[in-house]
This record gives structure tokens, sequence and C-alpha cells, in this order.
């Protein structure tokens, strides 16, 4: 069964599903569009919240994704990247270290779990309020690259 495929809106920070419109026998039918799997699944790896360590202490609430509780691995799901909008921007190389450390992190089930065999990240901070993540992830001889706009700012 394939999953629902999402899109990631750089202008408005959000997600949303995808659509398809085809002709059948003179009807324009929209669907649910149900291609490229992998996006959807660095998407929701990036885009989620996962839980803060229990040493992050710049925001009382520590976020984290409602799965976590019903998983029975340990894994969690998301990324650490909202915590990214607590902290100031002043050191450009540390600051796109650590994106690409919770990049990273989010990822780290695909390989894991052998849907890739390689992920490569880079995040670049374009401005003082706008990070770009890009992400090629490879299995075998198949690249596919991601590029998302991320705001540094809520």
């Amino acid at each position: 069964m394939a999953d629902i495929r999402l899109c990631f809106n750089e202008e408005t920070q959000q997600i949303d599903w995808s659509f398809t419109t085809s002709v059948i026998n003179g009807v324009t039918v929209t669907d649910i569009d149900t291609s490229n799997d992998l996006e959807t699944c660095v998407i929701l790896r990036l885009f989620t919240n996962r839980r803060a360590e229990t040493s992050w202490d710049r925001t009382e609430n520590k976020e984290g994704f409602w799965y976590d509780a019903y998983q029975e691995n340990g894994r969690k799901v998301g990324s650490r990247l909202w915590q990214l909008w607590h902290l100031p921007v002043t050191d450009k190389e540390n600051y796109e270290a650590r994106a690409t450390d919770y990049v990273r992190e989010a990822l780290q089930d695909m390989l894991d779990d052998n849907m890739c065999d390689k992920v490569d990240i880079t995040c670049t901070l374009v401005s003082s309020k706008r990070l770009n993540i890009s992400v090629t992830i490879t299995k075998g001889s198949t690249r596919q690259n991601f590029s998302y706009l991320w705001s540094t700012v809520k």
C-alpha cells in the first residue's frame, strides 16, 4: 500500500496532501497522490517534532510526537529542528552543524531499516531567518534529492 504524498510549502512552512487530476472516460477525476513514498518519509521525519532531550532547558515544553508513546522499540519519530527556533543565530558554523545533526538524527531510522544505503545532508544558513536543508538519499544506484527552506524564526 502506498503512502499519501505529502508536500512541504516553504512559504507557509506547512505540510499538506498532494492531489492528482486525470481524465477517465471524459470525466475529470481528482484523487490523492500516492507517488514518491520516499519524499513523504523524509518530510514526516524532518517536520514532525521529536521530543527534546532531558537536558533541553530553553523551553518548558519539550514537544514530542504522540506516536512515540506506542513505540515498543524505543525509537523516536521526527526531528529536533524546532529547537532551532529557540537558539540565536550568532555562530553560522555552529548553527549549521547543529541543524545537520538534527536532520541526521531524524533520518537515521531510514538507514537502520535499510530503506536506503546512504544519506547526505547539507544545511546552509542563507540568512538569519532561513536555513536551506538539502538531503540526498541513495539506494543502490538510485539517488533522490530533496531540498527544503526552513524558517529559523517561529
